[in-house]
């Protein structure tokens, strides 16, 4: 069975779970299953629950991390992002014409 699944067929990683009382996979959030285990501390998880969270966390910050680098950011703070413009600006100007006009050009050998 695919690691995304558990013994009851229930995807978990798209937020399902069985519920013994229903003989169902459920949404905790959307259906109510009174004898459904409470993940209260770190001992109520199992270890694939604990690894698709840390798989789940770890591209979260990936791609956060791909955004800021993109973004030029030179600082950030809750919800804002200080941009480097002139990294834009040099980085545009080197995608359009090749250089980024800070140092001499090295002029073209002339065919004769």
């Amino acid at each position: 069975m695919n690691n995304m699944y558990d013994e009851y067929g229930c995807c978990a990683s798209c937020g399902y779970s069985w519920c013994e009382e229903l003989s169902e996979c459920i949404r905790v959030w959307e259906t109510e299953c009174t004898g459904h285990r409470r993940l209260t501390k770190m001992a109520d998880f199992t270890m694939e629950e604990l690894m698709l969270f840390t798989i789940g966390v770890l591209g979260a910050l990936g791609g956060f991390m791909v955004i800021l680098q993109k973004s030029k950011c030179e600082s950030i703070c809750w919800g804002c992002c200080r941009r480097n413009v002139e990294a834009v600006i040099q980085e545009e100007k080197l995608r359009i014409t090749g250089h980024t006009g800070d140092t001499p050009r090295i002029p073209e050998p002339e065919d004769t």
